[in-house]
């Protein structure tokens, strides 16, 4: 049998952001925070192939998939399973 936890779990309004950080997240937004850090990974790619002068259009994909990567992730993280 499951003990029962003492705390009280708070609502989501009145969670402080270290509190969101480290609470359990819902199995969607984990999946899609993974795929945020891939669009990062991939465009961090993209941007070292800019670097080796391939074609400029590189580093511009690069650089906007870093920065949806980013959003994506940062969403992903601090949403919490109510």
């Amino acid at each position: 049998m499951a003990k029962k936890s003492n705390k009280k779990e708070k609502h989501p309004d009145s969670m402080s952001l270290k509190e969101r950080f480290n609470a359990p997240m819902p199995p969607f937004f984990e999946t899609l925070m993974y795929i945020g850090l891939s669009l990062i990974a991939v465009g961090g790619v993209f941007t070292a192939a800019d670097a080796i002068e391939l074609n400029p259009l590189f580093g511009e994909i690069g650089s906007y998939m870093i920065v949806f990567g980013s959003a994506i992730t940062a969403v992903s993280k601090i949403t919490v399973h109510h």
